[in-house]
């Protein structure tokens, strides 16, 4: 239950060498308040809240022997933990939760903020469990360390998801909208090239071309079709016709469609996950510190 325990240490007082049949321990009065705490005495990190009184013959092999035993049960302090565990990793869980609202195209501050506060927690949870007796069972400061870091780790895997489909939605289009820009080029001297949407250059041979030379091209992407341009001459632009029909054009708008919807569901994760994100850490904090709070004494 640490740092909510109540630690319990006790003082036995006992002859070492008399036997039962040379004395007798016991306290002096009333065994119920055998210990009187000064009111000045104060440890920095435990509070003193009850004392108990005992006394009892334990046998041994040389012989029977009387003891005295007092048990302090003690609260221990939670400020210094507060302070230096409990509040920066809510910090840090927190500062997590500012990165949702980062637009995705903005990967490297996103991307530095995530994995900064995930290193952080785990170096401040070693750093907790450096200062307590290495025990194999989990502790309360451990559930709230591992929340935080679980918190922290998924929202740098929800940025990862966002920031893939926002990046592939955004590359693919960019392709489908340079593939219908319209290019033009120019017949050199020698080489005559025909531009058009989609058609490649054409290399004619280094023969006189005059006015009136017909000159076909084939346009490759066009389903194969033949187009001849008549009366190029050298340093003149020649665009080829587009010949768009209806199967390629709703291919294309199948694509768009596609990857708008990789960008809409993008943003639509981010806005979900910063709802749902400080839903969860208000209630596992809220959930945590009640139940802690109504089942220990808790003394600040």
């Amino acid at each position: 239950m640490f740092p909510f325990d109540h630690p319990e240490c006790s003082i036995k007082i006992m002859s070492y060498a008399y036997k039962v049949k040379d004395i007798i321990l016991t306290w002096y009065g009333n065994s119920s308040r055998c210990v009187e705490i000064e009111p000045t005495v104060k440890l920095p990190q435990y509070s003193i809240v009850d004392s108990s009184c005992t006394q009892d013959i334990i046998q041994y092999i040389p012989g029977n022997f009387s003891y005295l035993e007092v048990t302090f049960v003690f609260h221990r302090r939670l400020g210094f933990y507060l302070l230096q565990a409990f509040a920066p990793s809510l910090a840090l869980a927190f500062i997590s939760w500012l990165t949702l609202w980062i637009d995705p195209t903005f990967s490297p501050a996103r991307a530095t903020i995530a994995i900064t506060t995930l290193l952080t927690l785990i170096t401040q949870a070693t750093w907790v469990r450096s200062g307590i007796p290495k025990v194999a069972y989990v502790t309360a400061i451990d559930i709230w360390l591992v929340v935080c870091i679980s918190l922290v780790f998924i929202i740098l895997l929800e940025f990862t998801t966002v920031y893939y489909l926002s990046k592939i939605g955004g590359q693919k289009e960019e392709k489908l909208v340079g593939a219908k820009t319209q290019s033009t080029c120019t017949i050199a001297d020698d080489l005559p090239t025909v531009s058009g949407d989609v058609s490649p250059i054409i290399e004619l041979p280094h023969t006189d071309i005059d006015k009136s030379t017909t000159i076909p091209f084939t346009n490759q992407v066009s389903n194969n079709t033949t187009t001849t341009a008549t009366g190029i001459e050298r340093g003149t632009t020649v665009t080829s016709p587009q010949n768009h029909t209806g199967s390629n054009t709703t291919i294309e708008n199948i694509h768009v469609k596609r990857e708008r919807y990789s960008i809409e569901l993008a943003q639509t994760i981010d806005r979900h996950c910063r709802i749902y994100f400080m839903v969860i850490l208000v209630g596992c904090s809220l959930a945590y510190w009640v139940y802690y709070c109504t089942s220990k004494n808790i003394i600040i």
